[in-house]
């Protein structure tokens, strides 16, 4: 549903492997010039290890498929998110165009470092 509504509205966003290491997903972050993080809670104790390397403070990690847990269960959720938004005014749809980049695909990089498609 989150990848979804991105795409509705044209929002950039990559998606990363759950199975990625911690250096792994460093580097992804980096190369993708990721703002923002959406992480399972399976792997928010990995998401916020990262952050701090990667210029993403831990109020811009959210927790999506359930609650933060374990060392940091203040982690804020998409459902907090959401309801933080409810009421704001909203905005028109700005239509994709040809520049828009819609979404960002990284490889498993099994032949080397993952690479983005």
């Amino acid at each position: 549903m989150l990848v979804h509504a991105c795409l509705k509205i044209a929002v950039p966003f990559a998606l990363v492997s759950s199975y990625s290491t911690a250096a792994e997903l460093e580097y992804l972050i980096k190369k993708a010039n990721v703002t923002l993080l959406f992480a399972h809670p399976n792997v928010q104790d990995m998401a916020l290890e990262v952050g701090p390397h990667t210029n993403i403070p831990a109020t811009h990690i959210y927790i999506f498929g359930g609650e933060a847990s374990g060392v940091a269960p203040n982690v804020p959720t998409i459902q907090k998110l959401i309801d933080r938004t409810q009421s704001l005014k909203g905005v028109d749809v700005v239509p994709a165009g040809r520049d828009t980049l819609a979404y960002l695909v990284f490889s498993s990089g099994t032949t080397g470092p993952p690479k983005g498609a």
